[in-house]
């Protein structure tokens, strides 16, 4: 008799725990990915049918030619910066330039 008391208690405690260690795997998870928000670039991309089209439709855009001089403007002022202070540390000119024209492109740049 006590070993069956023995095992439903062990199988209570089991079960007691159980759940509670599965609510930790949902939590870790992501929720599925909904519809993205409108973008500026959106339109560049509805005529169009071929690489050179989306090129050509791409450097007429307001939106990447914003984007281009902010990351001209940062490479620039990188490289006026690595001049005055050759040892500072930093991300390079090519790479300020790139985080520049991502901020711009991701509406982060305000």
């Amino acid at each position: 008799m006590t070993r069956v008391f023995a095992i439903l208690a062990c199988a209570m405690f089991a079960l007691s725990f159980g759940p509670a260690g599965a609510d930790d795997k949902k939590k870790d998870e992501k929720p599925p990915v909904g519809a993205l928000p409108p973008h500026s670039l959106d339109g560049v991309f509805v005529k169009v049918k071929t690489e050179k089209e989306i090129t050509d439709t791409l450097i007429n855009d307001a939106t990447y030619k914003k984007a281009v001089a902010a990351a001209l403007k940062a490479k620039k002022e990188k490289e006026e910066e690595l001049k005055k202070n050759p040892k500072i540390v930093g991300p390079s000119p090519a790479a300020a330039a790139r985080v520049a024209f991502l901020k711009v492109l991701a509406g982060e740049d305000k």
